[in-house]
């Protein structure tokens, strides 16, 4: 059994179920889901709902009581005594303290939780079909959405996403993040235009004011406007595009990633931190 513990919004929650699954299946064990964190309230910290339900993952959704009534932590010599004692099985706790992936993660034992980021590729390399098939898209019945869909199909569609909310509104996570500037998309642009021929930009942001008197395109683009919707939406329009232009945001990283396009551009920020170290 390996528990993950969810944290973030729905890029956060992809890769951590991700990271978890893969390594569900390597010990050849299950995988249950801890959604204590997004159930609590923390100090600078972006409030996030449980955001996987929109995905075919048929895992048990668990609480912190649960591990609290079943489990107790390996965390000294004496555990495995306590543990006879109290008929409680022993839980291992893996806290993930890099952000470059780690190569002994498949080394961690049964009866483990995992709290942690992930994010990275090498966690779910091994079971990527399986994942891909897994974070299919439900059918979205809305002529709003299905007019951008149809736009996008139709040409080579670049997706731009330029996140800035809470990376820019809390100060904390501005200080962690950062984000991308107008120049690093400019040049993102001229790459487009120097790989792909006829390139149409469709760009998405939780920010549009600030992109319209900010940032100019010079290829023909379309401004996706989804107020109102859930947030899976825009990822599932850019996994639509043919190519990418994406944030430091694990959010537009999956909507390139789930893009079917076998010949794709992905343009990415060489920076993905404020802190060069992570």
């Amino acid at each position: 059994m390996i528990i993950v513990k969810l944290m973030g919004g729905l890029g956060n929650q992809m890769f951590q179920y991700a990271a978890g699954k893969a390594l569900s299946i390597h010990l050849g064990t299950e995988l249950l889901i801890d959604r204590s964190f997004l159930d609590a309230e923390f100090e600078n910290t972006t409030k996030r709902n449980f955001e996987l339900d929109i995905f075919a993952i048929s895992e048990k959704i668990i609480d912190n009581n649960y591990i609290t009534r079943n489990f107790r932590f390996d965390h000294s010599r004496r555990s495995k005594l306590i543990s006879l004692i109290t008929g409680k099985k022993l839980i291992h706790e893996y806290i993930e303290n890099q952000f470059n992936f780690n190569e002994r993660f498949f080394e961690l034992l049964d009866k483990t939780l995992l709290i942690g980021y992930f994010q990275s590729e090498k966690y779910f390399a091994s079971s990527s079909k399986l994942i891909k098939n897994i974070y299919s898209f439900p059918d979205i019945k809305n002529s709003n959405i299905n007019e951008y869909s149809e736009k996008i199909k139709s040409c080579e569609a670049v997706s731009i996403h330029i996140r800035r909310g809470d990376y820019v509104k809390n100060s904390t996570i501005a200080n962690f993040h950062g984000t991308c500037s107008p120049e690093y998309y400019e040049n993102a642009v001229e790459e487009i235009i120097n790989r792909v021929k006829n390139p149409v930009a469709f760009i998405f942001s939780d920010d549009m004011d600030w992109v319209k008197n900010n940032f100019t395109s010079k290829i023909p683009y379309h401004y996706i406007n989804l107020q109102g919707h859930a947030d899976f939406t825009d990822m599932y329009l850019m996994s639509l595009c043919k190519h990418h232009i994406i944030a430091n945001s694990s959010f537009s990283w999956w909507g390139a990633w789930l893009g079917s396009n076998p010949a794709k551009t992905v343009i990415a920020p060489l920076k993905w931190f404020n802190d060069t170290s992570k």
